[in-house]
C-alpha cells in the first residue's frame, strides 16, 4: 500500500498524510476532514514544529494545525528526514543519488545547502552555496 505519517498537534489534532493528500481531526480522531490534495506533493512525512506549526517533506508548512497549507517551493527536492532544534533552526536532508543536506534558522521559510564531510567516506560531500527563499 501506499506510505502514510501520522503526528499528534495539540490537544485532539491529529494529522495524517499520504500519497498526495492530507487529512486532519480535531476529536482524536471520530471525524476526519480532507485539509489538502495536490498531485504534485508526494508521500508526505510530517515533522512538528510545535502544537501548531507543522512540515510536510519541507515543501508545504501550516501554522494553524493543518488547517490551511503554504506551498514552501524552498528546495529542488523533497525531504525525505528532517529534524528540529527549536522553534526556528532546523535540518532537512534528501536521499537519493547523491545525499544533500539543508539549514534553516527561520523556521523553515528559507533553507540551505550544507557542506561536511564524514571522515573516512568518500562521495559524502553534500553541496554548499545557494540559500533558497520561500
Amino acid at each position: 500500500g501506499d506510505p502514510w505519517d501520522l503526528c499528534r498537534l495539540g490537544g485532539d489534532t491529529l494529522l495524517v498524510t499520504g500519497l498526495y493528500f492530507a487529512i486532519r481531526s480535531v476529536d482524536a480522531g471520530a471525524t476526519w476532514d480532507t485539509v489538502y490534495v495536490d498531485n504534485t506533493v508526494g508521500y508526505g512525512r510530517l515533522t512538528t514544529w510545535s502544537d501548531s506549526v507543522v512540515l510536510v517533506n519541507g515543501e508545504l508548512r501550516s501554522e494553524d494545525a493543518g488547517a490551511t497549507w503554504e506551498r514552501l517551493n524552498t528546495t529542488p527536492e523533497a525531504f525525505t528526514g528532517c529534524a528540529l532544534v527549536d522553534a526556528d533552526l532546523g535540518f532537512g536532508v534528501y536521499s537519493g543519488q547523491e545525499d544533500v543536506h539543508w539549514k534553516t534558522g527561520n523556521g523553515g521559510h528559507c533553507w540551505q545547502q550544507m557542506e561536511f564531510s564524514i571522515p573516512g567516506q568518500t562521495g559524502a560531500n553534500a553541496r554548499m552555496g545557494s540559500t533558497v527563499a520561500g
